[in-house]
């Protein structure tokens, strides 16, 4: 096999097994890793002392000692050398926020990106990064990845945002851009790693409930725009044109109500909030962030079109998560973003509908969960991409290392 024959490749697989397993069971010991890997001892003392000292890792001597005697030294990821940023840019804001490798957030910047083109929300997010970098420098910390969360489709081989109905943007090149931008402030061979926003949400919900994905997962974001993500035996599915996931023109309802795109009936006419907007005839032009807090008031106020909105809503949600089941028969559905926020119940008229179309099949409908979503997550998600990323069999390779 090619791996026998490459010394510094299996050095490299080697050092992200440890790694991967540290961070599935922090303040695992030397001896455990050795069973976990099949590596020997003096292997694995030779690669952590390694990982140690390029601040990967780190031993945690509180948890080490006993009366009864030393017991072997809990390794765990290092919280302080090295960075992780995530990014979440859209047409409202440009958030970033900077984590420990087991992922806790410990700095966040947010600037308005409202009124501004694709390239020019390029030049704050760089320039986000860019203040955060100097202020680590000077504290001994290194950026070791930047992930990037995006409102569209994304172009799997070369990072472009390919479009965004939200923000009108097209084939905006987000990683190439960034990197060039780092780059000129001399921030080179940091790895930018850029996905659609639902896809980062999905990946740190799997990250923080240490969701065991043997199965098929679907998240479902309904907000100002309809997305969904899928994985499966723990990876995303992007599709090879990155545009898995890409539902907001499926027809949903037949002569159902005109949408942007020129036909009738589409997910993105009918399950959006700009949908439930046109049915209490609010104003068109209302910012997302105003559009949310007029939904909100009219919901909690129990106005009965805001409540028949919400009601249609739920129940057409139900069968477009029918329809998706049909195609990933996923054993858990998750529900998330905008809608859910609103301060109504979806989930009663929700899993109605589900039922009832499931009905007829002899099949029990997937279990369907709300998914706490606050505007830090896509954020997160992005920085969780990026270790995911540096942890793969594909950074191993030499030319990524």
């Amino acid at each position: 096999m090619l791996i026998t024959g490459n010394q510094q490749l299996i050095k490299n697989v080697n050092r992200m097994a440890i790694l991967r397993e540290v961070r599935k069971r922090p303040g695992v010991s030397r001896t455990d890793l050795a069973e976990a890997t099949g590596l020997t001892r003096a292997a694995i003392g030779r690669l952590v002392e390694g990982l140690t000292e390029e601040g990967w890792l780190a031993e945690e001597p509180r948890l080490a000692s006993t009366t009864l005697g030393r017991r072997p030294t809990p390794l765990v990821f290092d919280a302080f050398r090295l960075v992780l940023l995530g990014a979440h840019i859209n047409g409202e804001r440009s958030r970033v926020v900077a984590s420990t490798l087991a992922g806790e957030v410990f700095e966040l910047s947010v600037l308005s990106t409202e009124g501004l083109a694709g390239e020019a929300v390029l030049d704050t997010l760089a320039r986000q990064i860019s203040d955060m970098q100097a202020r680590f420098q000077i504290a001994g910390r290194r950026i070791c990845g930047i992930g990037v969360a995006v409102p569209g489709p994304v172009d799997p081989l070369t990072g472009d945002l390919r479009f965004s109905e939200s923000t009108g943007w097209s084939c905006l090149p987000v990683r190439a851009g960034l990197l060039a931008r780092l780059a000129a402030q001399g921030m080179q061979d940091v790895p930018v790693i850029v996905d659609r926003a639902a896809n980062c949400i999905a990946l740190q919900h799997a990250e923080i409930n240490r969701l065991e994905l043997s199965e098929a997962l679907l998240y479902v974001h309904v907000g100002q725009n309809v997305a969904v993500s899928a994985m499966l035996h723990d990876r995303l599915m992007r599709g090879r044109h990155g545009l898995a996931g890409y539902v907001a023109h499926q027809t949903l309802q037949l002569e159902g109500p005109a949408c942007s795109c020129g036909r009738a009936g589409c997910v993105q006419a009918m399950l959006t909030l700009e949908a439930m907007g046109r049915q209490l005839e609010l104003p068109r032009n209302l910012s997302p962030a105003a559009l949310q807090s007029e939904l909100r008031s009219a919901v909690q106020a129990a106005e009965p079109r805001a409540l028949a909105a919400l009601q249609s809503l739920s129940r057409h949600l139900g069968a477009f998560i029918y329809n998706l089941c049909q195609t990933y028969d996923p054993g858990r559905v998750f529900v998330g973003g905008a809608a859910f926020q609103l301060g109504g119940d979806l989930m009663p008229s929700l899993r109605a509908r589900l039922d009832e179309l499931y009905a007829d099949s002899g099949l029990n409908p997937p279990q369907v969960q709300v998914m706490r979503v606050d505007v830090q997550t896509a954020a997160q998600g992005a920085a969780a991409a990026v270790l995911r990323a540096l942890l793969s069999l594909e950074a191993a390779l030499p030319e990524h290392v």
